[in-house]
């Protein structure tokens, strides 16, 4: 739930400024008058799409092509398809379908890699396969081989460098990759080991400099690769948030059946509100 507690408000005011985008975007696609206009999503309903958007790892919204009348959303399937839909409150309509993948879709990510305002698909499949696309053209523009990564444990997207592009970080293999979000060369390798099934990116301790937040319990240095702190294994699902207003984000960390847990890594221990 990293953008949904705090970007709804912003997401409901873009969807008017973004109307023309779909348009662009029917126009490529050959879809002409039938995706010119359709009746608006209701709130309720276009809060439930967030949601499942935030919490469920196989979809995720594609905020660039979001116009006034509702949002377009990307699924991973099980039979090894990403499908992306336009939800309105006229119903919904299937956009695109992808070709067969290579495994079965573990993760759909959805975010602007190379900083041009447009944001790319990113997929992962059981067979350690990463894919990209343009959500623009919806042009395949990444494909891993199949000798990149023999086991994929987790994945996740952030600058970790001094460019403006993002990053793809891949838990792969026991080791931590980057990928670069424009040409997709791998840019570093971890020499340290890690199984982690989430990772997040954020300056978690104050420094100005971003790290890898894991949640097996290392926070790492994104920048040189040292365990900065490692005293605490989180849960299973791991969000950076800014709970107290310090302006240093928390890690927030939670499983099934237990409580959450909230950590202070610039103080280096569990925090507690009062």
């Amino acid at each position: 739930m990293h953008r949904f507690h705090n970007g709804l408000v912003d997401r409901l005011r873009r969807r008017v400024a973004k109307a023309m985008a779909w348009l662009t975007l029917a126009g490529v696609l050959g879809l002409g008058a039938a995706a010119a206009r359709a009746a608006e999503l209701g709130y309720w309903d276009y809060l439930a799409v967030m949601r499942a958007c935030e919490r469920l790892d196989h979809v995720s919204c594609i905020e660039s092509l979001e116009d006034a009348d509702g949002p377009y959303i990307v699924i991973g399937d099980r039979f090894g398809l990403m499908r992306i839909v336009y939800l309105t409150g006229d119903g919904s309509r299937d956009i695109w379908t992808s070709k067969q993948l290579n495994g079965i879709v573990e993760e759909v990510v959805v975010a602007d890699l190379d900083n041009d305002g447009e944001d790319e698909i990113v997929a992962w499949t059981n067979t350690a396969m990463v894919y990209v696309w343009s959500s623009v053209d919806l042009v395949l523009r990444y494909e891993s081989l199949q000798n990149d990564f023999e086991q994929l444990h987790s994945l996740a997207v952030g600058n970790v460098d001094d460019d403006p592009q993002l990053e793809i970080l891949v838990n792969a293999d026991d080791h931590i990759y980057y990928l670069d979000g424009a040409n997709f060369n791998r840019e570093w390798t971890s020499l340290r080991e890690y199984q982690a099934s989430r990772m997040a990116v954020g300056d978690v301790d104050g420094d100005s400099q971003p790290e890898i937040v894991l949640n097996t319990g290392q926070i790492v240095d994104a920048r040189g690769g040292d365990v900065e702190w490692e005293d605490e294994v989180f849960g299973a699902r791991i969000e950076l948030v800014d709970v107290d207003g310090d302006g240093i984000p928390e890690v927030l960390s939670e499983s099934d059946g237990a409580v959450l847990r909230i950590y202070d890594v610039d103080i280096r221990r569990e925090k507690h509100l009062q």
